[in-house]
């Protein structure tokens, strides 16, 4: 005799708006702020090597770059990125943070906590961006997550050197962190015309 079949149920709690805000503000965290700090860190680094422009950079290696692409390391489609119509790019504005630190890891002379902090950032940007399902992020994940990409950032940003540039980043990412619906609004009472006008204010 066949056993009839028990039903299973199984209980998926919806995720709440806190949990659907911290994936957003790490995404925004990532894509904007951890994307343009690798783009400023790659001009910080061909600085450095004396070299005075991306085109040339890049040519330097682009036999580096090609293996990668055999091993499949960079897809075809970050290789046309990175050699449009066969010539070295000349700006970074259509890269992704992904891209981004390719060319850092694989051309770049970092030191130990550089490499690291690129790291850091790629493979929260992977885990976030690349491979998330639900979209979400528990509060207790979102402030290790948050922590440790800030931290990432604060370790090129530093290198960079440039202290218009960190208190840039530093605002911006203060901006993502503080959620709309906790900043602090200061109400201003509307005051009636007559009384602007009767206490000579116009």
């Amino acid at each position: 005799m066949m056993p009839s079949s028990i039903p299973v149920y199984i209980y998926v709690r919806d995720p709440t708006p806190a949990e659907k805000e911290n994936y957003d503000r790490c995404h925004k965290l990532l894509a904007d702020v951890g994307r343009r700090v690798f783009r400023r860190f790659l001009i910080h680094v061909l600085q450095k090597t004396g070299i005075r422009d991306l085109s040339s950079f890049l040519s330097t290696h682009q036999m580096t770059l090609n293996s990668y692409r055999k091993r499949r390391i960079i897809s075809k489609h970050e290789l046309v990125k990175l050699f449009p119509n066969g010539q070295p790019a000349s700006e970074t504005s259509d890269w992704d943070l992904t891209l981004l630190g390719h060319v850092l890891t694989i051309c770049c002379n970092l030191t130990a906590a550089e490499s690291s902090a690129v790291d850091e950032i790629r493979s929260y940007r992977n885990s976030i961006i690349g491979h998330s399902t639900s979209l979400t992020l528990t509060d207790a994940y979102f402030k290790t997550t948050w922590d440790t990409i800030v931290s990432a950032i604060k370790v090129l940003v530093t290198s960079i050197n440039d202290e218009t540039f960190k208190e840039d980043v530093d605002a911006k990412v203060e901006s993502i962190r503080t959620p709309p619906t906790t900043r602090v609004t200061v109400s201003v009472p509307v005051v009636p015309q007559t009384i602007v006008r009767s206490a000579g204010m116009l």
